[in-house]
């Protein structure tokens, strides 16, 4: 396969080979970019339909909990991090993202909607407005659906929207199998007392 030229804020590389995400390749980036001391503060979260879906990424949610405030270097830093780590090394796209909202359970956000037709608010941090391949603009986060974009400091783009998001409700008929048991959190962030 050749590799692909991938220009995704200043994350810049030449020779980009990515496939879909596999268990192998997960637990690549997962042994690599989950033990790596930047990420000690967060919890990490499994947030979209992989593995119970056949995807072309896999969704991330980091945190450092409930009303903990995020720095935008820090999150371009691991931004970058993950990057490197999931891109070149593990060869997949992991879409990290960041929040500093309670993490609620796909199931509780559905039941609301169920009770009152409305999605809950939130919203959170991801890493670079624009992304290239091959010199192509292929995404372009200021053409978001949601309530509102703003643009960070450190390339961070701070994103309004809802859960249950547009993706679930079309997918209702496959809700409860690929996720209503998600987010799942896959490590805990090392607490001090």
């Amino acid at each position: 396969m050749a590799g692909r030229k991938v220009k995704i804020g200043k994350f810049e590389h030449d020779d980009v080979k990515r496939e879909k995400p596999n268990m192998d390749k997960f637990n690549k980036w997962k042994d690599s970019f989950m033990n790596d001391p930047a990420l000690k503060d967060f919890d990490l979260h499994l947030w979209g339909s992989w593995p119970d879906k056949d995807t072309d990424d896999l969704d991330i949610l980091a945190t450092k909990g409930n009303g903990i405030g995020l720095d935008p270097q820090e999150m371009e830093e691991i931004s970058l991090l993950n990057l490197e780590k999931s891109l070149i090394d593990a060869g997949m796209l992991v879409d990290l993202g960041f929040t500093d909202e309670k993490i609620r359970n796909f199931q509780e956000t559905m039941d609301i909607y169920n009770k009152t037709g409305k999605s809950v608010p939130t919203n959170g941090y991801v890493y670079a407005n624009d992304w290239y391949v091959d010199d192509k603009k292929i995404k372009d986060r200021s053409n978001w659906k949601g309530p509102f974009v703003e643009q960070l400091p450190n390339d961070m783009v701070k994103l309004g929207g809802a859960i249950p998001y547009s993706k679930q409700l079309r997918n209702i008929d496959s809700f409860d199998e690929v996720y209503s048991h998600k987010p799942i959190k896959i490590k805990s962030r090392n607490k001090s007392y």
